[in-house]
């Protein structure tokens, strides 16, 4: 799928996911030049190496940037690293994102503030510091939620989908207020995503999902990528506002 990106920029946060790696390998197809986020200097020499593999394979640039979307200093830091790399954006993509399960009664506030901070929070960071950095370039913004966003989920999981409801409304609202600068803003709402370590970890999660899904199916992170990916280019010119659903039909059941 040829999307007409080539030599586009963007910086996608949460880099080094199984979600982050797709959307990487979505861009670099498209032969846009990327910078990755990773949290922490631990995951650091992955993340370059990564970025190395990916370069060689697609003969395009790519390189990775440690933001921990909790910490200002480190966004700070980290974005003034974006800026030497890349003067200017066209596409940021808001993918990091941190899910625990709890009971509500049994939540401790570090671990709801965490949630909080990374999910919305660390989105409503980066948005002060890359929209400045796509003004009067067509920009493109895409944030991924959550099909929890509007459904309960799981069990356990009202602090997560509290967050991901609160990008979901981000998203609609910031359409509305950066269209004036020809942004465009959109988000993507996965149902499970398919891993083996799930479908090791919780298999009756995975057995129930697949008996609602109307697919029988996890959702492949594949398709997701390039959705986003889809959600970023001129073929998409029209779309602002939206939040795609990606479930393999699971919602409607």
């Amino acid at each position: 799928m040829n999307l007409n990106l080539a030599g586009k920029r963007a910086l996608v946060t949460g880099g080094m996911s199984t979600l982050g790696r797709a959307i990487l390998h979505s861009l670099a197809t498209e032969g846009v030049e990327t910078l990755i986020t990773y949290r922490d200097e631990a995951k650091g020499e992955e993340a370059r190496e990564l970025c190395r593999a990916v370069s060689k394979a697609y003969d395009v640039y790519c390189n990775a940037v440690c933001i921990d979307l909790r910490s200002k200093e480190s966004i700070d830091e980290g974005i003034g690293e974006v800026k030497k790399l890349f003067p200017h954006l066209d596409i940021f993509i808001h993918n990091a994102g941190v899910f625990t399960v709890s009971s509500q009664t049994e939540l401790t506030e570090d671990a709801w503030d965490t949630v909080m901070d990374v999910n919305i929070k660390g989105m409503w960071r980066m948005i002060q510091e890359t929209v400045p950095l796509m003004k009067e370039r067509e920009g493109s913004v895409v944030a991924v939620s959550s099909i929890n966003a509007s459904r309960p989920g799981f069990g356990g999981t009202a602090h997560y989908d509290a967050s991901k409801g609160a990008v979901s409304s981000y998203i609609r609202s910031l359409a509305a207020e950066l269209a004036p600068l020809n942004i465009r803003v959109n988000g993507v709402a996965p149902g499970l995503l398919a891993s083996d370590t799930l479908e090791e970890g919780n298999p009756e999660l995975v057995k129930s999902y697949k008996e609602r899904s109307l697919t029988s199916s996890l959702v492949e992170v594949e398709s997701v990528a390039s959705t986003i990916v889809y959600l970023t280019s001129k073929a998409a010119s029209s779309i602002t506002g939206e939040i795609v659903t990606i479930d393999g039909g699971y919602s409607l059941t």
